[in-house]
């Protein structure tokens, strides 16, 4: 009796690590450490991935450019020489902009696949999607409000 025994290795193994540039002053981000940290698939191809974090950079950067200025006013050349508040740990502050980021661009993925199953339950599973979609952006916000120490409430007057 013989058997054919097929084995592929590891996506990650195979194909080179994939970094985003940010803009000077922030981070570069990695998009195999948001895949870890947010337990996203390789079903998600690195050019959607790539998409979704230029992308989360673009409105997270954009959210935090008065908090940028004051910064480099105050004379700090990037986020990782700004200093720390006393109640986050050393390296704080890139956790919670890597959590902004992360957390946006998954929200981009999860809106982005929600149509990929067209059947009744599909539809249902969009609905809950969505939600989920929305509770990765406001965990984006907190982050953003924890990084430049503003409360989470955030109202808008329409």
């Amino acid at each position: 009796m013989s058997s054919f025994l097929v084995t592929g290795g590891d996506a990650r193994t195979t194909r080179p690590a994939l970094t985003v540039k940010n803009a000077d002053w922030w981070p570069d981000i990695s998009a195999d450490d948001l895949r870890d940290t947010h337990r996203i698939t390789d079903t998600v191809t690195d050019a959607r991935l790539k998409t979704a974090i230029t992308t989360a950079i673009a409105a997270v950067n954009r959210l935090l450019r008065d908090w940028q200025r004051q910064q480099r006013n105050a004379g700090h050349a990037s986020l990782a020489a700004v200093p720390v508040p006393d109640y986050l740990p050393p390296d704080g502050l890139n956790a919670l902009y890597l959590r902004a980021v992360y957390c946006h661009a998954h929200a981009l993925l999860i809106e982005r696949y929600r149509d990929y199953d067209a059947s009744g339950s599909g539809t249902r599973d969009s609905e809950t999607k969505g939600e989920i979609a929305g509770d990765y952006r406001r965990e984006a916000m907190f982050a953003i409000c924890d990084l430049c120490d503003r409360p989470h409430n955030i109202v808008e007057l329409i």
